[in-house]
């Protein structure tokens, strides 16, 4: 998958090149849009191609796309402003606002939360019964990993002497242990698990413990490089995405309810992880 991204990124980074030579002067430079690589990089293009279409619409801009191979590698670049307008976590964009390097301008209206469950099969029927078990869990940066470790650890399901935690790659991978039995139980973005269990036909694949408490959703953040009047430009273009029937068909299928300015207590609630998040970041 990381050789396929690195090869897409190559071919992204020559097309900007390129665009910028053929524009010439007095042309606008594309817009460098970073996703965050919580996706393969063709599943990315697929799942937000609608809206980048439509950002280049409104702002009459060619859209260059930009990742990176992992969630650390993903904020370093955040950090040194590599990208115009970013696609990111709730935690990670407050760090981004906290670093003074870009302003949030956009969110989804949904709220984020981990899913707990365990395999069809298993013999635990509560949270309790987790006590000292093994917790599966994403990325150790990922946001929903971050709201699982504090629900097991309010709880005292998992403490620093009984128990363990395995990161993984993906979300999928995390529900991928539980059912190959190499972990008791994983924490998973909400609906992810019911989403398999369609997909393959099987109903009761897993069963479900719990929620973790919910976060604000997948924020968008624009470069503080750019005039104010380009980052509320780039801000009315997503909000307008609410009012274009392609727009809905898009938000309808990804299901994180409608794109909506961002408010205080969103930024309150996500600065609460920061002090977690430095201490991961650190070498």
């Amino acid at each position: 998958m990381y050789r396929l991204l690195l090869l897409l990124l190559v071919a992204f980074w020559c097309f900007g090149v390129m665009a910028d030579a053929a524009e010439g002067p007095g042309v606008k430079k594309p817009l460098v849009v970073g996703l965050l690589p919580y996706l393969s990089p063709n599943l990315l293009i697929k799942t937000w191609g609608p809206l980048l279409d439509h950002l280049e619409q409104k702002l009459q801009r060619k859209i260059l796309v930009k990742t990176a191979p992992d969630f650390k590698r993903f904020i370093v670049r955040t950090r040194k402003q590599r990208y115009d307008l970013v696609l990111t976590a709730p935690h990670f964009a407050a760090l981004a606002h906290s670093q003074r390097r870009y302003t949030i301008i956009a969110s989804f209206s949904a709220t984020l939360y981990g899913d707990i469950v365990v395999a069809g099969s298993s013999r635990y029927l509560s949270l309790e019964d987790l006590r000292g078990k093994t917790l599966a869990l994403p990325d150790y940066l990922a946001i929903v990993t971050l709201l699982g470790e504090k629900k097991f650890r309010q709880q005292k399901i998992i403490t620093s002497e009984t128990g363990s935690i395995r990161y993984n790659r993906s979300h999928n991978n995390a529900l991928m242990s539980v059912i190959e039995g190499k972990a008791d139980v994983a924490v998973v973005v909400g609906g992810l698990a019911k989403k398999i269990e369609t997909a393959a036909a099987r109903p009761g694949l897993f069963r479900y413990l719990g929620r973790t408490e919910s976060s604000p959703h997948i924020m968008f953040l624009a470069s503080n490089a750019l005039p104010a009047a380009q980052r509320r430009q780039i801000a009315q273009a997503l909000i307008g995405l609410n009012g274009t029937a392609a727009g809905r068909r898009f938000l309808a299928r990804l299901g994180w309810g409608k794109l909506r300015y961002p408010d205080a207590d969103d930024l309150e609630y996500i600065a609460r992880f920061l002090p977690l998040l430095r201490q991961r970041l650190s070498p």
